[in-house]
């Protein structure tokens, strides 16, 4: 299994492409595509007829991007099984599309050529972001559409400008590689490139998107760790909690624990995507029905593992960040938190040191703030109560839980934005 997010600025297509290589490979019928069609027309524009499969919220219809995170039933691609995560691309609902980056595996990169020519890839700022995240929580992998070409003529030379504009984009975020990542033109609203290669595009020779999906690779799994399951959503009735195995396994039949909650139950039993399973491992996204736990000890966020290794909740811990906002970070300094599927307001109680990025070497002791471009450790503490309390792990641990970013609201004009990136190197725990 391959959890792969679909990443980009709102209206590049991320969901006319998802609904275009599910009705391809013969996940969606004729009948509901037509259905679909009719529907789009009445509601805003027959052309969104296949972003209709995946944006199923009659605002997302209306409006025309996607809001929330949302994933399909997973699909067979090549060797690869692969569940596809679309995620919002306005910079007012990056929170949700962090639920979604904090599960993926890979990513596809969804660039509307004409309108990066347009506004160039410096104006994308929900791309810049969507590379910012994806980068931060570990998503190595990357596969590029530079999609609408048929809205610039197939040109081969707004091709080659897009793209040598991602491949220098990219590369000033930290992406390492970005030669080797395949950049393939398409057109998701009429087919081209996307299963079959175009006749509109002879000039280009390689990959298609379905070829490029196929060459991915599934991760190492975890499946010797202690379980670990982040809680995404979760049911009014039965007390079921929905997310992704991160670590372990779980089955049914064990006594699980919900951390901060500290609720104790057994698993009755569990779900993915419709199918009785008596196992989950580690990537698959699996939904888990508890005897003994109350529906409000579920909260997205919150961890389901086994009593005997479950996580301690952070009292504050301490972070290795990198800063990327020109206004720094220092004490005092109140940011929100994301890390796996948590959020929390957080304070930075002291910039401990700066560091070399490159050695790790101590620069400077107790700076009075990092700068822009900065690396340094710093003490956070998460202001939330224990028993609603951040459960973050140390990176040499488990490195999905230990990821994080830093967001705040930098001025009306750009909004909340992430102003540092970093990895748990120490918890300091509550006491009993």
């Amino acid at each position: 299994m391959i959890n792969l997010i679909f990443l980009g600025d709102a209206g590049h297509g991320k969901s006319t492409l998802i609904g275009r290589l599910l009705y391809e490979v013969g996940k969606v019928g004729e009948g509901t595509v037509a259905r679909l069609r009719r529907l789009a027309s009445e509601v805003k524009d027959e052309r969104y007829y296949l972003a209709y499969i995946v944006d199923r919220q009659l605002e997302e219809r209306r409006r025309g991007h996607t809001i929330d995170v949302s994933s399909c039933e997973p699909v067979r691609i090549g060797e690869n099984v692969v569940r596809m995560i679309n995620a919002p691309g306005v910079r007012d609902w990056m929170g949700n599309a962090i639920a979604g980056i904090t599960q993926a595996d890979a990513a596809v990169l969804v660039v509307d050529a004409h309108d990066a020519e347009a506004r160039g890839l410096r104006g994308l700022v929900g791309l810049r972001e969507h590379l910012i995240l994806a980068s931060a929580f570990g998503v190595e992998q990357v596969v590029v559409a530079i999609n609408k070409m048929d809205l610039v003529g197939y040109e081969e030379r707004a091709y080659e400008r897009v793209r040598s504009g991602l491949v220098e984009l990219m590369g000033s975020l930290g992406y390492k590689g970005v030669e080797e990542v395949p950049f393939i033109p398409v057109s998701a609203l009429r087919g081209d490139n996307v299963i079959e290669r175009g006749k509109n595009m002879p000039w280009y020779s390689g990959p298609t998107f379905y070829e490029a999906l196929g060459s991915l690779r599934e991760p190492e799994r975890p499946v010797e760790k202690p379980l670990r399951l982040p809680i995404h959503r979760y049911f009014e009735r039965g007390s079921i909690a929905a997310g992704v195995v991160e670590a372990g396994v779980v089955s049914v039949g064990d006594t699980v624990m919900v951390v901060p909650a500290g609720a104790v139950g057994e698993v009755l039993s569990m779900e993915m995507w419709g199918r009785r399973v008596e196992e989950a491992y580690p990537g698959d996204d699996v939904g888990i029905r508890i005897k003994g736990v109350a529906r409000y000890h579920l909260k997205r966020g919150f961890v389901i593992s086994h009593p005997e290794v479950a996580p301690e909740v952070a009292r504050s811990f301490i972070g290795r960040v990198k800063v990327l906002s020109p206004r720094g970070l220092w004490a005092g300094f109140c940011p929100t938190l994301y890390c796996h599927q948590a959020r929390a307001p957080c304070r930075v109680r002291a910039i401990l040191r700066k560091v070399d990025p490159s050695s790790g070497s101590t620069l400077e002791e107790r700076p009075g703030s990092l700068a822009e471009g900065e690396v340094g450790d710093v003490l956070l503490e998460p202001l939330v109560p224990k028993q609603r309390g951040l459960v973050i792990e140390r990176h040499g641990d488990f490195p999905p839980l230990a990821r994080f970013v830093l967001r705040a609201s930098v001025g009306k004009e750009l909004g909340p934005i992430t102003v540092a990136t970093g990895v748990c190197l120490d918890v300091e725990p509550y006491g009993d």
